[in-house]
């Protein structure tokens, strides 16, 4: 999605603190209780409680307050790798890639999911950060060589993080059409779609979306690499719901306001010698 950006960009005004999200989504309750023992009736109602917990482990945290978008410029030409740093949520704006396919596979931007987890290890970066990478549209090639590449970053206004409760009886559901006031386009790509609206349970961890083809007797693989591979569609059904791996209690997603923000930058990544 795209971005306009003239100098200075003041963003993302947020209603609430991010991360542990409030003195109640603190609080743990009974609910947020799941075990990795499967329900027996999981198989059978679709619409039940998750058998297991499953948090987003790495996800950076949405940023507060006016940003200053005048630096920000693709790195890493030189190693043939692009890179590009923007504030947590710009998955809701447009950034494209002009460059040649790779073997069949368009090349295009990708949020790096995960990135604060190496080997298991918490890594530091800076917060409300989220790195984005040149890479195919598999997510399996990050390398390229003897290519031009053209990116644009538009976005159709000023971000800002919006949230709300969730509860009810179900709520490891979510309407997602009801909460974003209109449908989501299947084919939007997983990964960008939850890097910009979150869900949290009661102990302010984002939650792990449930693939509708999800099955009981094979755990849940990577989930950065399942989200690089699917698209909203693996995961929202017919009427607009998503389930998740645990309860929400509460929910994030970027919102556009104001004028629109645009920006272009051009790469050349050398042939390999």
């Amino acid at each position: 999605m795209m971005l306009a950006i003239g100098s200075v960009v003041a963003l993302l005004a947020m209603q609430t603190p991010v991360g542990r999200e409030t003195a109640e989504a603190n609080a743990p309750d009974d609910s947020d209780t799941e075990t990795s023992r499967p329900d027996p009736q999981f198989a059978v109602n679709r619409d039940g409680p998750s058998p297991a917990l499953e948090p987003l482990r790495g996800l950076p945290i949405p940023p507060s307050g006016p940003l200053d978008l005048s630096d920000v410029a693709t790195t890493g030409s030189e190693r043939n790798r692009l890179r590009l740093r923007l504030p947590a949520g710009f998955g809701a704006c447009e950034l494209t890639a002009e460059a040649p396919p790779e073997n069949g596979h368009a090349v295009v931007w990708k949020p790096r999911l995960g990135e604060r987890f190496t080997r298991g290890r918490l890594i530091e970066v800076p917060a409300g950060e989220q790195t984005w990478e040149l890479s195919t549209d598999d997510g399996r090639r990050q390398y390229f060589y003897g290519v031009e590449v053209a990116t644009h970053l538009h976005c159709d206004g000023t971000l800002h993080w919006r949230n709300t409760a969730h509860g009810g009886d179900t709520p490891w559901l979510v309407d997602v059409g009801r909460l974003l006031g209109h449908r989501p386009d299947p084919s939007t790509p997983a990964d960008r779609f939850f890097e910009r609206t979150r869900f949290f349970n009661s102990r302010g961890e984002p939650l792990r979306p449930m693939r509708r083809d999800a099955r009981l007797d094979v755990a849940p693989g990577d989930w950065v690499r399942e989200l690089g591979e699917s698209t909203l569609a693996d995961y929202m059904t017919s009427d607009g719901n998503i389930r998740f791996w645990g309860r929400v209690k509460r929910i994030r997603w970027v919102e556009l306001s104001g004028q629109p923000i645009e920006r272009r930058w051009h790469d050349r990544l050398e042939s390999y010698e």
